[in-house]
């Protein structure tokens, strides 16, 4: 198995504190610790910045323009903060004389040997890492047990949009982009707006009525590689809502996620599709979701969107979640809308939306023997019963959540974005609301934040 992608994933409020602290002053070097939670898959690695220690003149042996030691009291306090707390360091310094392109020196080379042998005879759960910082540039490496170094690709910067900031020491180059396939697109959002579009990793949950629309669109879009997750398989009911099943699909038993690699080889973009036939309530196929930038949560069960709710905040990484609901009596529609949350770290979640119903989580994390014996008892309601659904809901409703996917990923609209859409297919509105995060609740506690795989999800 080759080398996994590297990457270190930080708030944007921590690298604004970081850059200021680090670059304040341009005449000397400054240095900082960044400890970090862990998110471990074999196809990427990120370090989840949870604190910045900032190194102050007491912490240093030396500090000048062109060079810096840290004093052994101050390496063993960190060191020792992270053992105890089961964290990765990622020491951070500055080279403020560089603005345009920036990298290690020979003498950063031979400290950080060890500086790095030091820390994992102390905290020996890795990766930690190394960060030098130019006034607009920065440059990365991974290091390993034995002195094993690795690039490290890019940070990852979580805020009202998300980017990748290059970590080889040169700025992004501009994107030339001259497929066909794509033009309208990069006429409205740019060569390296499509770029930005083709290298974010988008996992989807789900692949029914709208998580179907949803993967047809990042398909189109151009978005290269795709995640795909979802239990079920074709009914006679599924056909009328799911985009590209056949009837054939219904006789077949065909799984869900084998049309979409049947949609994904018919389109022909060489998107990289990973389809997993499981259920995120295994906590082993939610663990495949750290391989995402972005989650789409298009199930319609509360378990699951529970699972996600708490994954933004422990692996720092979006979730849109949306749904629909339609209230009809003897055929006709009395009642319809339908919904689209952006979840980001430092946001309001759904607990706070009031989305998320403890008593239904429980509900359906019981095994299907005893809620159905419950159900018949009258203790559990709604539990495995269908729900109207059309098409066409479906298709606006998806359509709302990438709109927010792509201004997350382009910032195309020039704004930020919208916490929550709800659309009313009856007037033809389209609302916007904002709610204030519960200061009780985890989301703002952080209780989660940053913990990648230090945590267990909510799962089974």
């Amino acid at each position: 198995m080759s080398e996994p992608v590297y990457e270190v994933v930080i708030q944007e409020s921590h690298l604004y504190e970081l850059q200021d602290h680090l670059l304040g002053d341009p005449r000397t070097e400054y240095a900082a610790y960044l400890l970090c939670g862990r998110s471990v898959h074999p196809r990427k690695v990120k370090l989840l910045v949870q604190e910045i220690i900032k190194l102050r003149a007491e912490d240093f042996i030396t500090q000048r323009s062109d060079r810096l030691q840290i004093s052994p009291e101050t390496v063993a306090r960190v060191m020792k903060r992270a053992r105890l707390n089961n964290q990765s360091i990622v020491l951070t310094h500055s080279h403020p004389f560089c603005r345009d392109e920036v990298d290690f020196s020979w003498v950063d080379d031979q400290g950080d040997i060890e500086s790095f042998n030091n820390f994992y005879q102390r905290v020996p759960e890795g990766p930690h890492a190394s960060l030098v910082f130019g006034q607009r540039v920065v440059c990365g490496r991974v290091w390993l047990p034995d002195a094993v170094m690795h690039q490290l690709a890019h940070i990852t910067l979580i805020g009202s949009t998300i980017s990748k900031i290059p970590a080889n020491g040169r700025q992004a180059q501009h994107a030339l982009y001259h497929q066909e396939t794509h033009d309208r697109q990069v006429q409205a959002f740019g060569a390296d707006g499509q770029k930005r579009i083709a290298e974010t990793v988008v996992a989807v949950v789900g692949a029914g009525g709208t998580g179907s629309v949803v993967i047809d669109q990042l398909i189109r879009l151009g978005v290269q590689r795709l995640i795909v997750v979802d239990d079920d398989h074709v009914e006679a009911s599924n056909t009328s809502r799911i985009y590209n099943s056949t009837l054939e699909d219904i006789t077949s038993r065909r799984a869900k996620v084998e049309i979409v690699e049947r949609l994904a080889n018919s389109v022909g973009f060489g998107t990289e599709v990973s389809t997993i036939k499981g259920n995120i309530i295994s906590e082993a196929i939610a663990l495949e979701l750290r391989q995402a930038d972005v989650i789409f949560c298009c199930t319609d069960n509360q378990w699951s969107r529970a699972i996600l709710n708490q994954f933004v905040y422990q692996y720092l990484t979006p979730v849109i979640d949306m749904g629909n609901r339609i209230d009809s009596r003897n055929g006709h529609i009395t009642a319809a809308n339908g919904r689209v949350y952006l979840i980001l770290p430092k946001q309001a979640c759904l607990w706070c939306y009031g989305v998320l119903d403890g008593k239904r989580i429980a509900e359906e994390s019981l095994p299907r023997e005893e809620r159905g014996k419950l159900a018949q008892e009258g203790y559990v309601t709604g539990a495995d019963i269908s729900a109207p659904s059309v098409i066409f809901l479906n298709t606006v409703v998806a359509g709302l959540a990438v709109a927010e996917f792509v201004n997350l990923v382009t910032n195309y609209m020039g704004r930020s974005y919208h916490p929550q859409l709800t659309y009313h297919p009856v007037t033809g509105e389209v609302k916007s609301t904002v709610y204030e995060a519960n200061p009780s609740c985890a989301c703002t506690t952080g209780k989660h934040t940053a913990q990648g795989d230090k945590l267990r999800l909510p799962c089974r």
